[in-house]
């Protein structure tokens, strides 16, 4: 699929403008891996947007880590926590209004080259979500995640995702302006597992096919006692680790224990995080509080429900005063926590549980 899906570009117009859209570094580095096939097509003619949503811009010394040395000459730019400029493309049926950075628009062709892994209410990373959140405004990011306060938002799941399906409603905006082609991989760890290019819809379910395959986790029950390591990028920041949590909620056994285990050298990693981890600790949180959604407040009730049924301890670089005030219990050592009783999971942060029973968020049924 990967080889034939290029030969269109092979055959266009040498002057037409092309917008790459590639991953920030809390997701694997695979643009290198996808574009080197038609880099010396695409060399002079392409612009760079990094997909960083409202997450901190990415200094321009990690050019080469994201796109491995290829198009060192080529403007670039993120989307800068979803500032500046913006092009309307519309409303989807769930009242995003949808704002993107000019770059997409501007182009004759958007490719999207990144990876594919569950994300705890999105479903899965990558493709649609490389426009909204990742080239969107900050209101349109805003709007949207507030839709994971909704059923259906789980780690692997799609059918049924309020969030899966606005973003998708926005992709399709963009789609009927620009053609877009979509080069997806699947990776674990440093292994790559596989490559797809082609339609963005096209692509991002044969990646979502191998996704499931790869790094969703079979579990026959919840466990009483869980260590998760979120792995790779994601063990920047607080804010990008508790991703790992927020994907095996369903693992963990009522009245159980999680252990978070990163050492968080970028500290909490966004402005609201301390916030979001307080609020978490609120009565009502779980059901909510009747004030209006803030960036991130899926995370308190997401949060707030883990709380209600596991203890979450955490074993970070942080100091230990500021993880009691967040509601964790400090650890300084995993494996001595662990006791050889807990089950321990690489990659946490990438993979997702498969249990079991039906309306499970992560099952088999859901």
């Amino acid at each position: 699929m990967a080889g034939s899906a290029w030969e269109p570009m092979r055959h266009a117009d040498p002057g037409r403008r092309v917008t790459v859209v590639v991953n920030d570094a809390t997701r694997p580095a695979v643009a290198h891996a996808l574009l080197e096939p038609v880099a010396d097509l695409l060399e002079g003619r392409v612009r760079i947007i990094v997909a960083t949503g409202t997450h901190e811009d990415v200094p321009g010394t990690m050019k080469d880590h994201l796109l491995g040395g290829l198009f060192p000459g080529a403007c670039w730019t993120c989307n800068t926590r979803g500032g500046g400029e913006r092009v309307r493309l519309g409303r989807t049926s769930s009242g995003t209004e949808v704002g993107v950075h000019p770059w997409l628009v501007e182009a004759d062709t958007v490719i999207i080259a990144g990876s594919v892994e569950p994300h705890y209410f999105a479903g899965f990373t990558g493709g649609r979500k490389a426009v909204l959140p990742g080239c969107a405004a900050f209101e349109s990011v805003e709007a949207n995640h507030s839709l994971a306060c909704l059923e259906g938002s789980a780690p692997a799941v799609l059918e049924g995702n309020p969030v899966h399906a606005d973003m998708a409603e926005a992709a399709e905006m963009l789609e009927r302006l620009v053609p877009v082609v979509m080069a997806g991989a699947v990776v674990r760890g440093n292994r790559g597992l596989h490559i797809a290019v082609g339609s963005l819809a096209e692509a991002f379910a044969s990646c979502v096919g191998s996704a499931r395959d790869h790094l969703c986790v079979g579990m026959a029950h919840p466990v009483e006692r869980i260590v998760l390591k979120p792995g790779g990028g994601l063990e920047t920041n607080l804010y990008q680790s508790m991703k790992a949590v927020y994907n095996f909620e369903a693992a963990v056994a009522e009245g159980g224990a999680v252990l978070l285990d990163s050492d968080c050298p970028g500290g909490l990693g966004a402005a609201h995080m301390d916030e979001v981890l307080r609020a978490s600790m609120e009565p009502g949180a779980l059901e909510g509080t009747g004030r209006r959604y803030f960036l991130g407040w899926h995370s308190v009730s997401r949060l707030a429900r883990i709380r209600k049924r596991a203890s979450i301890a955490l074993r970070s670089g942080l100091e230990p005063e500021l993880v009691r005030s967040m509601g964790f219990e400090p650890v300084r050592d995993a494996v001595e926590w662990a006791g050889g009783r807990a089950v321990v999971i690489p990659d946490a942060g990438s993979t997702a549980p498969v249990l079991p029973g039906p309306g499970v968020p992560g099952s088999d049924g859901a």
